[in-house]
């Protein structure tokens, strides 16, 4: 039988305590943090993805681009057909070798290799690409000559921000007519230079190799690699590196 004592008890409310309700809320915050920092990571790890095989893409397409060009360098040149043969420019002159910029000597260049690397802004390399030109005997052919074409490249760094990893490798071009002085191939006023957009960003370095011997040497391998560096994680960098032969000499 029941008590009055027992029946004029007050009975608990059914809701949670304060002590109950903090526990609870702890529990759950710790539950959603893990989550957060499990997706943190995770979109740092895809952005770092993301951005490399961006990078690795466009150094590829770039290097083959520079490639091309460097392959196609050469002097002006004079192509007379009444005569039959060809009016080559003085080999001996400075006026269109390949030029290279104020790079820093690596101190870790292969024996017989002068490595030069180039992390500030300004000039890498600069060289020209000729097409030759053509004159005709004018009794057998309407056309009496086509005009050759010089055109002037030079390869830069460019600063695009205040970090070290914001340079940005730029191409600049400029034309020029080829035409006859005599016996010898000599080239016009230059145009305006035009500037494409860069060809590569965040780039840490560039570094150019050549054969010690290629400033006596018409025709030499260069070597020419691009070093990029993730702009968000300076650990995280990507190189790529592309070998062309050119066709005139290398002065540094």
């Amino acid at each position: 039988m029941w008590t009055a004592a027992v029946l004029n008890r007050p009975r608990r409310g059914a809701g949670f305590t304060l002590i109950e309700v903090v526990m609870g809320l702890a529990i759950v915050l710790g539950m959603l943090g893990g989550l957060f920092s499990m997706y943190s990571k995770g979109n740092k790890a895809a952005a770092k993805g993301t951005w490399r095989v961006n990078a690795v893409k466009q150094q590829r397409l770039a290097l083959r681009r520079v490639k091309d060009k460097l392959e196609k360098s050469s002097y002006p040149s004079l192509i007379a057909i009444d005569d039959y043969h060809e009016l080559s420019p003085d080999f001996g002159s400075e006026a269109y070798v390949m030029d290279l910029g104020e790079g820093t000597p690596s101190p870790s260049s292969p024996a017989g290799i002068d490595q030069f690397d180039f992390k500030n802004e300004g000039e890498i390399v600069t060289f020209y690409t000729c097409t030759p030109r053509q004159e005709f005997e004018e009794f057998t052919n309407p056309i009496p000559s086509i005009p050759g074409k010089a055109e002037k490249i030079t390869l830069s760094l460019v600063q695009t921000g205040t970090t070290t990893n914001s340079l940005a490798l730029v191409l600049t071009t400029a034309v020029a007519d080829i035409t006859r002085s005599g016996d010898v191939a000599s080239v016009g006023g230059f145009s305006d230079e035009f500037s494409y957009p860069p060809i590569v960003n965040n780039v840490s370095l560039v570094s150019i190799g050549v054969d010690s011997r290629s400033t006596t040497r018409e025709k030499t391998v260069l070597e020419f690699s691009v070093e990029c560096t993730d702009p968000f994680d300076g650990r995280l960098r990507v190189t790529e590196t592309a070998k062309a032969v050119v066709n005139v000499r290398v002065k540094r």
